[in-house]
């Protein structure tokens, strides 16, 4: 009681510099919280910044001789990718397969291939994009403008085609050039891209005669497995969507992809003769950690300037408050004070200002953070340890 009585006295006596002085301790402690709340803010916009500008984030799964349908191999696939991108798995992934070889077809007795790919990596030359089968047994394809001749056909044209048992009627809708032959999709096809290999090793005599082997005859998605016709390759490419992803959800994601063979083998190795990842989203994040490193570096030398400033300030203004008080303590020594009583008023007064400094400076530290940003910053968790920190410095400085 004796303690609350003479800090309110002091207070009334001393207003305008307990003023100051709070109002200094209030700053130090909202330039503290605003400090880990920009830096927060400022490290989650440069690495969605960098990501965003980056071309290698993209994860391709190629499953070779697959066991099953295409949807079947999608599907096991789609859980690899799953266990691998978490929440970052973005929107479909875009499906690339090719068919086993037909039999010899065509005026040249060359062996064509089906194929499905999307439609951005190809350019129609003439006629138009394939649609599903007909009900009168046609199978729409597009033909590579550069063998064409080779199958002895055009845009209207039929080519009868037969697959082990399967046996069907192609009809030319289109012709095509392959575009971006270097990406990632042609890589799946075998001849490339290039739409004719008249030395092809032949599967079923690999050390016979070379085949001549044409494609791919492009089918609209999901033909094969209409069809039934099996595929040899099946290819299936994603996107990641890191537009919403944090540094912990980046980090985990890392740490996932390390082990991108394991987790690839667990889910979809039984779907095909082999399976395999490939992704260079590892190491893009592996240099947005570098830079952030970095930046976190430079930013704690920063802030131990900023906290040596700090306690200059609030050291300083503290010694303009204690010398106000001297005659009041030698007043009150006089009068019977002990020097516990005397201990326990500055702590007493140090702490009430150090809460208050913090109650009031964190939330306007955010402000100030939100106001320099020009945009909402969240508050950050180390904003009220920051805040927290400055308290103890004015609480011994107090003291």
């Amino acid at each position: 009681m004796w303690t609350l009585l003479v800090a309110r006295r002091s207070v009334a006596q001393h207003r305008g510099l307990v003023a100051l002085v709070l109002a200094v301790q209030v700053v130090a402690v909202a330039l503290a919280g605003a400090f880990p709340a920009l830096l927060a803010a400022s490290e989650q916009a440069g690495v969605r910044q960098t990501l965003q500008g980056s071309r290698d984030t993209g994860l391709t799964v190629t499953a070779i001789d697959p066991r099953g349908s295409v949807t079947q191999t999608v599907r096991s696939i789609d859980r690899a990718a799953g266990r691998l991108l978490g929440d970052a798995s973005g929107a479909g992934p875009g499906v690339t397969d090719v068919s086993e070889l037909a039999a010899a077809a065509g005026p040249s007795d060359v062996r064509p291939y089906l194929g499905e790919l999307p439609d951005r990596v190809i350019e129609v030359s003439k006629g138009a994009w394939p649609a599903a089968a007909t009900a009168d047994g046609g199978v729409p394809v597009a033909v590579p403008r550069a063998v064409a001749s080779r199958l002895g056909v055009a845009v209207g044209s039929s080519l009868p085609l037969q697959f082990d048992e399967t046996r069907l009627r192609a009809r030319v809708v289109a012709l095509y050039d392959p575009v971006d032959r270097d990406g990632a999709t042609w890589d799946l096809d075998p001849l490339g891209g290039a739409g004719e290999d008249p030395l092809s090793v032949d599967p079923d005599d690999p050390y016979g005669t070379p085949i001549d082997v044409v494609g791919p005859l492009l089918v609209a998605p999901g033909t094969l497995d209409d069809l039934g016709i099996a595929a040899t390759r099946v290819q299936v490419a994603y996107t990641p969507d890191l537009a919403a992803a944090t540094v912990d959800s980046l980090r985990d994601l890392s740490g996932r992809l390390a082990s991108i063979d394991q987790v690839v083998a667990i889910e979809a190795g039984r779907s095909a003769g082999s399976v395999n990842a490939q992704t260079r989203l590892g190491a893009v994040l592996d240099g947005v950690f570098t830079q952030l490193l970095l930046t976190r570096t430079t930013a704690a030398v920063a802030g131990l300037l900023l906290v040596v400033l700090a306690m200059t300030v609030l050291v300083q203004a503290a010694t303009l408050l204690d010398a106000a008080r001297t005659d009041q303590r030698a007043l009150l020594a006089a009068r019977g004070a002990t020097r516990r009583q005397l201990v326990g008023l500055a702590a007493w007064e140090a702490a009430g200002s150090a809460a208050v400094a913090v109650v009031v400076g964190v939330p306007v530290g955010w402000a100030l953070a939100s106001l320099l940003r020009g945009a909402p910053t969240a508050p950050a968790a180390g904003s009220w340890a920051a805040g927290a920190a400055v308290a103890i410095v004015v609480v011994v400085v107090g003291l």
